[in-house]
């Protein structure tokens, strides 16, 4: 966020409401542990009485098969799950799953981001925009990035070789289209807010129009393109550069 540089943070989305430091109930477990979500939320609408004998507390097994009991309340372990009180039991067994039950370590991210970038900055998004500024979209609009784009050299908007470069990139699968993005600017996926710096396509004056590879600099999120003779070669010689880019030795 604070580089805009996106990256594939694959976080589950009550990550990003805990960084917001929103409420989470019970429709957010659902996306942690589906199974449970199913269990409580057949509780809530089914009587308890003389079905489910449980108390106000878990067992918990740690890594080295330790087993431990744990209050979710006061004296919970020796408090029944009736139908008169199995709403608050809920809440505090979705409470305990979303957040107790890793306090440890979701304190010591949000430590770590909130020393570059202030939470209450994060106030001003909603959880999806988070997940977007961090991860960037995923669907990639070549017109968008032709919206973002300067020349340099003797390229221009109305050259060959550009209208070549949308032609091909419109026909690129989706996979493809990621991997040129990962080439030119070092991220597979559209920042949520436009290039910083712009998308740069450059003429390659003095590189070889039948052998040279397109190259590209992603500091500068610039792609330098020789001056090819048709749109075939074109094509070939940037699918092979993107697709055996891994690395700093064709950056």
């Amino acid at each position: 966020i604070y580089d805009r540089h996106t990256m594939i943070l694959p976080m589950n989305r009550v990550f990003y409401k805990i960084l917001r430091n929103d409420p989470l109930g019970i429709e957010d477990l659902e996306q942690i542990d589906p199974a449970l979500h199913k269990s409580l939320a057949w509780m809530l609408e089914n009587s308890v009485e003389g079905i489910l004998f449980e108390t106000f507390s878990i067992m918990q097994t740690d890594d080295e098969g330790n087993t431990e009991h744990i209050d979710l309340c006061e004296k919970g372990r020796d408090r029944d799950v009736t139908d008169e009180n199995k709403t608050e039991y809920v809440e505090l067994l979705s409470q305990y799953r979303l957040q107790f039950g890793t306090l440890q370590q979701m304190e010591a991210i949000v430590d770590g981001i909130s020393i570059t970038v202030p939470l209450t900055m994060l106030q001003e998004f909603d959880v999806r925009e988070i997940e977007l500024l961090v991860n960037g979209r995923e669907e990639i609009d070549v017109d968008e990035i032709r919206a973002y784009t300067i020349f340099q050299g003797k390229f221009n908007e109305q050259h060959r070789i550009v209208l070549w470069l949308w032609q091909i990139l419109r026909a690129f699968e989706p996979k493809e289209r990621s991997l040129f993005l990962q080439f030119v600017t070092g991220a597979p996926r559209l920042p949520l807010d436009g290039f910083d710096p712009p998308f740069n396509v450059t003429e390659g004056a003095e590189m070889d129009p039948l052998n040279a590879l397109p190259t590209a600099h992603t500091c500068f999120n610039q792609l330098v393109l020789p001056r090819y003779g048709d749109i075939e070669t074109f094509t070939k010689k940037l699918k092979y550069a993107i697709q055996n880019s891994a690395g700093f030795q064709m950056s």
